[in-house]
Protein backbone atom coordinates (compact mmCIF):
# COMPACT_ATOMS: atom_id res chain seq x y z
CA UNK A 1 0.00 0.00 0.00
CA UNK A 2 2.71 2.49 1.00
CA UNK A 3 4.79 1.70 -2.09
CA UNK A 4 1.71 2.42 -4.24
CA UNK A 5 1.23 5.80 -2.57
CA UNK A 6 4.92 6.59 -3.02
CA UNK A 7 4.67 5.66 -6.73
CA UNK A 8 1.74 8.06 -7.16
CA UNK A 9 3.70 10.82 -5.44
CA UNK A 10 6.74 10.22 -7.68
CA UNK A 11 4.57 10.30 -10.83
CA UNK A 12 2.85 13.52 -9.73
CA UNK A 13 6.18 15.19 -8.95
CA UNK A 14 7.60 13.95 -12.28
CA UNK A 15 4.65 15.48 -14.14
CA UNK A 16 5.27 18.79 -12.37
CA UNK A 17 8.94 18.71 -13.42
CA UNK A 18 8.04 18.23 -17.06
CA UNK A 19 5.35 20.93 -17.24
CA UNK A 20 7.69 23.87 -16.74
CA UNK A 21 10.35 25.25 -19.07
CA UNK A 22 12.72 26.18 -16.26
CA UNK A 23 12.38 24.36 -12.99
CA UNK A 24 12.87 26.18 -9.74
CA UNK A 25 15.42 24.50 -7.48
CA UNK A 26 12.61 23.91 -4.97
CA UNK A 27 10.66 21.83 -7.54
CA UNK A 28 13.66 19.60 -8.21
CA UNK A 29 14.40 19.35 -4.47
CA UNK A 30 10.81 18.32 -3.72
CA UNK A 31 10.95 15.67 -6.44
CA UNK A 32 14.24 14.30 -5.09
CA UNK A 33 12.93 14.13 -1.54
CA UNK A 34 10.06 11.98 -2.81
CA UNK A 35 12.17 9.85 -5.15
CA UNK A 36 15.29 9.09 -3.07
CA UNK A 37 15.12 11.07 0.18
CA UNK A 38 14.39 8.16 2.47
CA UNK A 39 15.92 5.22 0.62
CA UNK A 40 18.06 2.75 2.59
CA UNK A 41 20.61 2.47 -0.22
CA UNK A 42 22.59 5.30 -1.77
CA UNK A 43 21.66 6.10 -5.36
CA UNK A 44 22.56 8.72 -7.95
CA UNK A 45 20.05 10.62 -10.08
CA UNK A 46 20.89 12.79 -13.07
CA UNK A 47 18.66 15.52 -14.50
CA UNK A 48 19.37 16.30 -18.15
CA UNK A 49 18.77 19.98 -18.99
CA UNK A 50 18.12 21.94 -22.15
CA UNK A 51 19.52 25.40 -22.95
CA UNK A 52 16.78 27.07 -20.87
CA UNK A 53 17.50 24.84 -17.87
CA UNK A 54 14.31 22.86 -18.46
CA UNK A 55 14.40 19.19 -17.54
CA UNK A 56 14.58 17.02 -20.66
CA UNK A 57 14.65 13.81 -18.65
CA UNK A 58 15.99 12.27 -15.47
CA UNK A 59 17.43 8.88 -14.68
CA UNK A 60 18.67 6.96 -11.68
CA UNK A 61 22.12 6.00 -12.97
CA UNK A 62 23.48 4.09 -9.98
CA UNK A 63 22.26 2.11 -6.99
CA UNK A 64 24.80 1.45 -4.30
CA UNK A 65 25.05 0.34 -0.72
CA UNK A 66 24.07 2.05 2.49
CA UNK A 67 27.17 4.26 2.41
CA UNK A 68 28.35 4.38 -1.20
CA UNK A 69 27.24 4.52 -4.83
CA UNK A 70 29.55 4.51 -7.83
CA UNK A 71 29.38 7.53 -10.14
CA UNK A 72 30.47 6.75 -13.69
CA UNK A 73 31.14 10.14 -15.33
CA UNK A 74 31.52 8.57 -18.77
CA UNK A 75 28.11 6.88 -18.54
CA UNK A 76 26.46 10.08 -17.29
CA UNK A 77 27.96 12.22 -20.04
CA UNK A 78 27.15 9.72 -22.79
CA UNK A 79 23.53 9.76 -21.63
CA UNK A 80 23.55 13.57 -21.55
CA UNK A 81 24.90 13.79 -25.10
CA UNK A 82 22.41 11.19 -26.35
CA UNK A 83 19.58 13.38 -25.03
CA UNK A 84 21.05 16.58 -26.46
CA UNK A 85 21.47 18.02 -22.96
CA UNK A 86 23.58 21.14 -22.50
CA UNK A 87 23.53 20.87 -18.71
CA UNK A 88 23.04 18.37 -15.93
CA UNK A 89 22.19 18.33 -12.25
CA UNK A 90 23.35 15.31 -10.31
CA UNK A 91 21.95 14.27 -6.98
CA UNK A 92 22.40 11.48 -4.51
CA UNK A 93 21.04 10.55 -1.12
CA UNK A 94 22.75 9.90 2.19
CA UNK A 95 20.87 7.07 3.95
CA UNK A 96 22.65 8.10 7.17
CA UNK A 97 20.29 11.08 7.40
CA UNK A 98 23.12 13.63 7.30
CA UNK A 99 22.68 15.92 4.26
CA UNK A 100 26.12 17.53 4.53
CA UNK A 101 28.29 16.79 1.48
CA UNK A 102 31.28 14.63 2.35
CA UNK A 103 34.85 15.35 1.32
CA UNK A 104 34.43 12.67 -1.33
CA UNK A 105 31.23 14.34 -2.60
CA UNK A 106 33.10 17.63 -3.00
CA UNK A 107 36.01 15.96 -4.83
CA UNK A 108 33.72 14.05 -7.21
CA UNK A 109 31.82 17.28 -7.91
CA UNK A 110 35.00 19.13 -8.91
CA UNK A 111 36.18 16.25 -11.09
CA UNK A 112 32.80 15.89 -12.82
CA UNK A 113 32.54 19.66 -13.39
CA UNK A 114 35.97 19.63 -15.08
CA UNK A 115 35.03 16.68 -17.28
CA UNK A 116 31.69 18.26 -18.21
CA UNK A 117 33.37 21.53 -19.11
CA UNK A 118 35.63 19.72 -21.57
CA UNK A 119 32.56 18.41 -23.41
CA UNK A 120 30.59 21.65 -23.37
CA UNK A 121 28.10 20.41 -20.78
CA UNK A 122 27.43 22.56 -17.71
CA UNK A 123 27.20 20.88 -14.31
CA UNK A 124 24.62 23.15 -12.69
CA UNK A 125 24.63 21.50 -9.28
CA UNK A 126 25.30 18.39 -7.23
CA UNK A 127 22.61 17.93 -4.61
CA UNK A 128 22.75 15.75 -1.51
CA UNK A 129 19.42 14.61 -0.07
CA UNK A 130 18.93 13.19 3.43
CA UNK A 131 16.31 13.28 6.13
CA UNK A 132 14.03 15.60 4.18
CA UNK A 133 16.81 18.13 3.58
CA UNK A 134 18.71 19.08 0.42
CA UNK A 135 22.22 20.54 0.32
CA UNK A 136 24.54 21.50 -2.53
CA UNK A 137 27.96 19.88 -2.89
CA UNK A 138 28.89 22.66 -5.32
CA UNK A 139 27.92 25.64 -3.24
CA UNK A 140 28.65 24.50 0.34
CA UNK A 141 31.35 26.49 2.12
Amino acid sequence: MLSGVRELMVHAADDQLRTREQQAPSTIAAFLKTLIGFRCDECIVVFFLDARHGVIDHEIVSFGRVDYATMDARRILLRAMARGAVGIIIAHNHPSGDPRPSTSDMRVTRELADTCRGLGIHLRDHLVIAGGQVRSAMFEN
